[in-house]
């Protein structure tokens, strides 16, 4: 696994002089939701002139590493110079994300030397293969949520299964999704009611409102150290539920008290669309 602290037997820029005497990796970046995931938009640069001009050249190019647990991504993403922004789609990450910034070798390196080198390499050329690591950032992390419009179909954070062993619904908010166990019966006509579009609201109403107000009500009495706090689910509603306070001006601290309703919002009002689809059976 690669890490910002490994050591190398040839010097590495950092974003502090450490095997240089001035040189430093301005590792700058930031992140941006994308309708279709994230995506990381570099700034990256150095100060060294040497090392600045393979660059130019394509001996040398910035990368990211980006590695997820969940999803079991590992792979090392170079950028673009006329475009260095680096896109991870929201199928490639789930939960917590790590992405490190690095200058990568793409050819090998006969002698690599720099002036700039602390006396220990001083005087010393390095030969360095394709692939070779002469430059490592700042590791950073976020958390990969769940999109509103996912939510609405509750494919993502919401979870319906069967169970024979049940005869009544039932909420489990221990996993990284909201899980709603239904009576295997129940759950046969929820997924056929799933296939019919003009019944969406009326299979939300019976499943998927419960467990949202269930979920916000745990979350009213969870503080950010707690273990819920934590799962993918919680992040994902916490996320959504500060955009609907800005959006309408509310306190967040209202839609806590008030879960039925703040599900309603979250659902774009679903109340609304299944009493109208009774209306017209």
């Amino acid at each position: 696994m690669l890490s910002n602290n490994a050591n190398y037997p040839y010097p590495v820029l950092r974003t502090t002089a450490v095997d240089y005497n001035a040189s430093v990796f301005n590792d700058d970046c930031t992140l941006e939701v994308t309708p279709n995931g994230y995506k990381i938009i570099t700034n990256f640069s150095v100060n060294n002139d040497q090392i600045s001009e393979m660059i130019n050249q394509g001996i040398l190019n910035y990368a990211l590493y980006i590695s997820c647990k969940s999803t079991l991504l590992r792979e090392m993403k170079y950028t673009d110079p006329q475009n260095p922004v680096i896109e991870i789609g929201s199928d490639e990450v789930h939960y917590l994300v790590s992405y490190l910034p690095y200058i990568i070798c793409t050819q090998d390196i006969e002698r690599f030397s720099t002036e700039d080198f602390v006396d220990d390499y001083t005087g010393i050329d390095y030969r360095l293969e394709s692939g070779s690591i002469i430059g490592i950032g700042t590791d950073r992390q976020f958390h990969a949520l769940f999109e509103k419009d996912i939510i609405r179909d509750a494919s993502s954070i919401i979870e319906v299964q069967g169970s024979d062993n049940e005869k009544f619904m039932k909420i489990d908010l221990e996993g990284n999704k909201i899980k709603v166990i239904l009576p295997a019966d129940q759950c046969g006509i929820y997924k056929n009611l799933k296939g019919k579009k003009n019944k969406y609201s009326l299979a939300n109403s019976v499943v998927i409102i419960p467990a949202l107000i269930e979920a916000i009500s745990l979350m009213r009495e969870t503080d950010d150290d707690d273990e819920p706090a934590k799962k993918p689910w919680f992040l994902t509603l916490q996320k959504q539920i500060s955009e609907i306070s800005r959006t309408l001006n509310e306190p967040e601290s209202k839609l806590y008290d008030y879960p039925a309703r703040t599900a309603q919002i979250i659902m774009s009002n679903n109340s609304g669309a299944a009493l109208k689809a009774i209306e017209e059976i």
